[in-house]
């Protein structure tokens, strides 16, 4: 057999191992294809879900949905944020596998994709469960990556919990650093329209009264306001 035809043979079987070791990942890893969905069943089930369970190293929240609403029961029952909600729910059936990485317990802290029980942790857990509290989806968040998810698009650290895979995964997750985000912190949202008449009451009894006639009136004029006063902004 001349030279040029094993070399071509070597190659073939070089180019085939290395595509077959590619497809499983290092260490005869994951089965699934690169491009997969990490949590695809998620987007069919996301009526389903009736608790978020979210844990941080700072705090655990866990955001229970109300009839068309969502609220905070440990915050006694104060309204969530629905476009965070909304917004996590469109990240999470987004990620899709970019890269195996590893399946190395001890190296999990570099991506931060330990568990959430282990010492010093700085991962962060994303549970959704239904109303009987069985699972519907659930990520073990570690470091994002901006910019590097193929493309200059953004991508992030994650694992299934009870899975030793790590996966870089294509997308973003947003995960708060501060419970409070996740509350609705608008106390009020009335149209500027709608208002004809604001009464400022202050704790010695006094109070200002501002009035405008109609809508289209652009400011608003005090009512009875001592002849002797000059107003500010």
């Amino acid at each position: 057999m001349r030279a040029t035809t094993l070399i071509g043979l070597a190659l073939a079987t070089a180019v085939a191992a290395g595509f077959a070791f590619y497809a499983v990942g290092v260490g005869g890893g994951p089965a699934e294809a690169l491009g997969e969905r990490l949590l695809p069943e998620l987007a069919a089930k996301s009526d389903d879900v009736r608790t978020i369970e979210i844990q941080r190293p700072e705090f655990t929240v866990v955001i229970a949905r109300d009839g068309e609403s969502w609220r905070l029961p440990e915050r006694a029952g104060y309204a969530a944020d629905t476009a965070k909600i909304r917004q996590l729910f469109v990240e999470l059936t987004s990620l899709r596998t970019l890269e195996a990485k590893t399946r190395a317990k001890e190296l999990y802290p570099s991506l931060e994709v330990e568990d959430r029980d282990a010492g010093g942790a700085k991962s962060s857990l994303v549970a959704l469960k239904d109303a009987g509290g069985r699972d519907l989806g659930a990520l073990i968040v570690g470091k994002p990556r901006y910019g590097r998810g193929g493309g200059g698009e953004d991508a992030v650290y994650v694992r299934r919990p009870g899975d030793a895979q790590t996966w870089l995964a294509k997308g973003r997750l947003t995960v708060t650093r501060d419970a409070v985000q996740w509350l609705d912190r608008a106390v009020a949202d009335v149209s500027r329209e709608r208002v004809r008449e604001v009464t400022i009451r202050h704790a010695d009894g006094t109070a200002l009264v501002v009035r405008r006639a109609s809508p289209a009136e652009k400011d608003f004029t005090p009512v009875d306001a001592p002849a002797d006063r000059k107003l500010k902004s």
